[in-house]
């Protein structure tokens, strides 16, 4: 079993999967696709074209036995402000430079983990999925730890 993290402005996911065959270049590749799908939702590529996209990557690495671990802000305006209060300002394609691009930022993004949300929830694999309200880090990793131990250590 392989941990795979990938770090998504504003929100971050944990997919394990079976991935014993699949060299590291591979397993980093399958995360490189949920980017793909973010970033298309906020180019406004066509729902339709996307949910298509979204559902042909499910079939794909169904045949893997995927376990996913997905976690999401609840304030995504928020964490772009914590974020931002962090790195500052200006950080790779990040530029706010007024209140009104952090409220934007806030309302575009949540469209976006909507969209992957509802992918997340209809695809039919053991999943946990943690909402952070109040970066509970210390609850949310015993919650990871346990998901993990049920789900795929007693196998």
């Amino acid at each position: 079993m392989v941990a795979i993290v990938a770090e998504h402005v504003p929100n971050a996911s944990v997919l394990i999967l079976s991935l014993r065959q699949l060299p590291l270049i591979s397993r980093w590749g399958l995360f490189d696709a949920y980017d793909v799908i973010s970033v298309s939702h906020l180019q406004g590529m066509d729902i339709t074209q996307l949910q298509h996209f979204t559902e042909s990557l499910q079939r794909l690495l169904m045949p893997l036995n995927p376990h996913l671990i997905y976690y999401y802000h609840a304030d995504v305006e928020g964490q772009w402000r914590f974020i931002c209060g962090v790195r500052g300002n200006e950080w790779g394609p990040v530029s706010f430079q007024s209140d009104e691009d952090f409220v934007q930022a806030g309302e575009v993004w949540t469209a976006s983990q909507a969209f992957v949300r509802a992918a997340v929830d209809a695809w039919p694999i053991p999943k946990l999925i943690i909402q952070n309200h109040d970066y509970a880090w210390e609850a949310y990793d015993a919650r990871i730890d346990d998901f993990v131990s049920e789900s795929l250590l007693s196998v």
